[in-house]
């Protein structure tokens, strides 16, 4: 009896995972290793609650969500942040809400694209109200310039993200000019005048 439900077992495995396709052909095989037809109906049962909990944690794993995390909510996710000409640091990940910038200090304007993670990412950008994919102007002044992106679940309004850039104006470019110019004049005018009055006797 004991053989019998660890061989059902390994038949429920079995066709949990897709390893063994159940054919006429199977059934007289397990007929001859003792295994009735009550076993077979009991790996099916095994094996499709063994494949509806495996389909639950790739959901799971899909949405972002592991046991006692609350799922992630994707409508208050960024697909892509790309500004003109600039590189994030690091590099955009839509679950990294803080990033720095470099650009050189000649620039006073520059063009920023945000995207949202889906149709219901409703944003704003420093209070403004964009449209997803859309590129706008970014108007850049002082040293350091701080850029505040809110993303918000348009079904719940009570469910926000907020995304932020620190944007450093200097300068991007390492350039060493020296320039040593050195002129030693070293003028010696020693003028010696001897006056000797020799009184020839």
């Amino acid at each position: 009896m004991a053989s019998k439900t660890i061989l059902t077992i390994i038949l429920a495995v079995l066709l949990a995972t897709g390893c063994s396709n159940h054919t006429d052909e199977d059934r007289d095989h397990y007929k001859e290793s003792e295994v009735s037809d009550s076993d077979l109906v009991a790996a099916t049962i095994i094996a499709n609650q063994i494949a509806e909990e495996k389909k639950k944690e790739d959901e799971k794993e899909k949405n972002g969500e592991s046991e006692g995390i609350k799922p992630l909510n994707q409508n208050i996710l960024l697909k892509n942040i790309v500004i003109d000409s600039v590189k994030l640091d690091p590099w955009f990940d839509s679950r990294e809400t803080f990033y720095e910038a470099k650009i050189d200090s000649s620039v006073t304007n520059t063009y920023i694209t945000v995207v949202g993670q889906t149709e219901n990412s409703l944003l704003e950008m420093d209070g403004a109200s964009i449209q997803s994919g859309k590129t706008y102007r970014l108007s850049l002044s002082g040293e350091i310039q701080m850029v505040k992106i809110v993303v918000t679940d348009k079904s719940d309004n009570s469910y926000f993200n907020t995304y932020r850039i620190q944007i450093t104006r200097g300068n991007t470019n390492t350039n060493t000019n020296t320039n040593t110019n050195t002129n030693t004049n070293t003028n010696t005018n020693t003028n010696t005048n001897t006056d000797r009055d020799t009184d020839n006797e």
